[in-house]
């Protein structure tokens, strides 16, 4: 049993996949565009030092540790992502061509690996569901976003171990899967694809069965991430994106240490700005802040104005500020648009225009 996927379905494989990178690229396209209505801000020097912020703290997960337990749940996450996303690769690329691994990949012993790391993603999922349904702590944000999130996590992990199972079954029945040959041997690292193929036979399935059910899973997994890629770029779930660049394009400067503002020269200006009234008061850089607030909290936490009693929330200030940027930035670039049209300005200067047109001080609405 040689063949993995029929022509059709490779074909609506290639039509699935390009949909939901075309989604996904301008989702993200937009959401930079929305970034661009912010100030300029030079945030690609010393590129050596960002780039030792972003190992340490993307990379290693450093910040996350503060709380050890969360902390690790959140690592198996973040490392889980980057293994998982390499196998994920392999499955689509070799839903056109089967033979296709990967550097490395092709080792018996990553496949144990892989595996090792799903059920890792699946222990910590249990944490995260307990937290959310459970514990309910009060600087977390609760809503059924981030439960469905974890649910497609969740369809991810178990989706890939159940393929692999189905597929460790046909294996111990003939001696060539998918073009392996002495597959059987090469599944041997694969534990815990391997308890499940024992299931599997025990049920006395058909290679027929065996190879519909494997490629159920296989669609389900991959169906799974490409709803990834359409929902989240254009949901508030872009923190899983936008967070690692806060990082690589952070402070350099010693902390504490403020901006610069030339006093006399702003209020040599028709309108003086000396602080934040619109969401374009800030840089992209302090914009790009609101896609990666996770809304976990530990600002809040942190707070002790929020502590004292005081009406002061910094988390509900930056979701807020996100509704803001969405809400008045999507209007802004429409407007923009149908100036640019109009007038046959630049884009530039029909955002410009459409900017000064509307009034949308923060102070009314954040």
């Amino acid at each position: 049993m040689n063949h993995f996927l029929s022509n059709f379905e490779k074909i609506l494989l290639f039509f699935l996949l390009s949909v939901s990178l075309y989604h996904f690229g301008t989702a993200l396209a937009h959401k930079i565009r929305l970034l661009m209505l912010g100030k300029n801000e030079n945030r690609i020097d010393n590129p050596k030092k960002r780039l030792g912020l972003f190992w340490t703290y993307v990379l290693l997960q450093k910040r996350v540790f503060k709380e050890p337990l969360y902390g690790a749940m959140h690592g198996i996450f973040f490392w889980g992502f980057l293994v998982i996303t390499i196998e994920t690769f392999n499955f689509i690329a070799q839903g056109f061509y089967q033979p296709f691994h990967l550097p490395f990949t092709g080792n018996p012993y990553f496949l144990g690996a892989v595996e090792t790391v799903e059920l890792l993603v699946i222990m910590a999922l249990g944490m995260a569901y307990y937290r959310r349904i459970v514990l309910k702590p009060k600087n977390l944000s609760l809503n059924k976003d981030g439960l469905l999130i974890l649910s497609f996590i969740l369809g991810l992990m178990l989706s890939a171990l159940f393929k692999d199972g189905f597929e460790i079954a046909m294996s111990k029945t003939s001696d060539t899967v998918f073009f392996m040959t002495d597959a059987a041997n090469y599944f041997t690292p694969a534990y815990a694809g391997n308890l499940i193929s024992g299931i599997i036979l025990s049920l006395g399935m058909s290679n027929m069965a065996m190879h519909i059910g494997h490629n159920i899973f296989w669609w389900i997994h991959v169906a799974i991430v490409l709803i990834f890629l359409v929902y989240i770029p254009a949901s508030k779930h872009s923190h899983l994106l936008a967070a690692m660049f806060t990082v690589l394009f952070g402070r350099t400067k010693p902390l504490g240490q403020l901006s610069y503002i030339d006093i006399e020269a702003e209020f040599e200006k028709d309108e003086p700005s000396l602080g934040v009234n619109t969401f374009e008061n800030y840089t992209w850089r302090q914009l790009l802040d609101v896609y990666a607030c996770t809304e976990c909290g530990r600002c809040q936490i942190e707070c002790p104005a929020y502590f004292s009693g005081k009406p002061l929330n910094p988390k509900k200030i930056i979701v807020d500020l996100r509704y803001e940027l969405f809400e008045t930035g999507e209007k802004t670039l429409s407007e923009a648009e149908k100036i640019k049209m109009e007038t046959g300005v630049s884009l530039k200067e029909a955002t410009d225009e459409a900017l000064k047109s509307s009034e949308h001080n923060l102070i009314d609405r954040v």
